[in-house]
């Protein structure tokens, strides 16, 4: 094999991973669910890896370049999963269809004599916004 087939196997390899990291972004932020579990999960996922390679291979994984693209990719990996996380979580709830269920359902209960004071909140609460 020689050094020009090595460096195109190489940077073919980068840039699989890459790839690879790029799209694991929606699917750890669709598995995990909360930005403040994300780096703990991208990080196990990394050790299983590690490991993986471990056992596959005869020994283990030191190549310095190996290393880096795997911490890179992960710390990549990480970083835009937890925006994702975060900008899902951050969108807006819609209320309007809850308040007019709530609405109905509080004037209802409010009309025939309930005296559940949390109702009566609900509805005032409700009633500002």
């Amino acid at each position: 094999e020689t050094g020009y087939q090595r460096r195109v196997r190489g940077k073919i390899t980068i840039f699989a991973l890459s790839i690879t990291y790029l799209f694991m972004c929606p699917v750890l932020m669709k598995v995990v669910c909360r930005a403040k579990k994300v780096a703990d999960f991208g990080s196990t996922l990394l050790v299983i890896h590690v490991l993986l390679t471990w056992l596959y291979s005869p020994s283990f994984p030191s190549s310095l370049l190996w290393w880096t693209c795997n911490l890179l990719g992960t710390v990549f990996m990480i970083v835009l999963s937890e925006f994702l996380c975060l900008r899902e979580e951050m969108k807006v709830i819609a209320l309007s269809s809850l308040t007019s269920s709530y609405s109905t359902n509080t004037s209802h209960s409010v009309t025939t004599g309930s005296s559940d004071s949390s109702v009566s909140i609900l509805s005032n609460a409700l009633e500002r916004v």
